[in-house]
């Protein structure tokens, strides 16, 4: 009796050290299993932003924009042609209820630019224009301030080039996720107006 009972634990032990084995691999598995999920998720929102920001340049390049009042820091208004010719000139749009995580690591692209960006801020609120000015060591004289949207349907920030037509061409709008995006399209116009 005593053989069959030492037969009996040996094999009790074993199921239950082979439960213990199979309990942690299939723990080790799942926690795989939803790691993979969450970066094949990561992976969906970066494409279908991709294919947003895609979209919108090709639906906004051409667009005739109206010349709107831009406001210098000092609360100054003057046309939007005042400062166009007919060299292009390059914009970065944003407001001042975008992400401002985007939008100061847009703004570290642009300091590395040689020839300057124009910025318009889309606020009503010229103290916090400012204050955002002086935290991000931008310019005063590159920085406008406009209380309409330029484009009705975009509220994220964007860059745009134009002239005195007023004509919208090279739309971009930045995926925070994806930086070599921006910076791709950085050299692109470098290279496209720099001449």
């Amino acid at each position: 009796m005593k053989r069959k009972e030492k037969t009996y634990i040996t094999t009790l032990v074993i199921l239950a050290l082979g439960l213990i084995i199979s309990i942690k691999s299939n723990w080790h598995f799942t926690k795989l299993l939803k790691e993979t999920k969450l970066k094949l998720s990561e992976r969906e929102i970066e494409l279908n932003s991709v294919l947003w920001a895609s979209g919108q340049c090709y639906l906004y390049n051409g667009c005739k924009i109206e010349d709107f009042k831009l406001i210098n820091t000092n609360g100054k208004g003057l046309p939007l042609s005042s400062i166009l010719d007919n060299n292009h000139k390059e914009f970065f749009k944003f407001s001042s209820s975008d992400c401002i995580e985007c939008v100061e690591a847009e703004l570290q692209l642009l300091k590395e630019r040689v020839n300057p960006i124009k910025i318009l801020v889309e606020t009503r609120d010229t103290r916090w224009l400012k204050a955002f000015i002086k935290s991000n060591h931008i310019a005063f004289n590159t920085v406008f301030r406009i209380e309409q949207p330029i484009l009705e349907d975009a509220e994220l920030p964007f860059y745009f080039v134009t002239n005195s037509e007023l004509y919208i061409r090279d739309v971009f709008f930045p995926i925070k996720e994806l930086p070599d995006f921006s910076i791709n399209y950085h050299k692109a116009m470098r290279n496209k107006y720099s001449k």
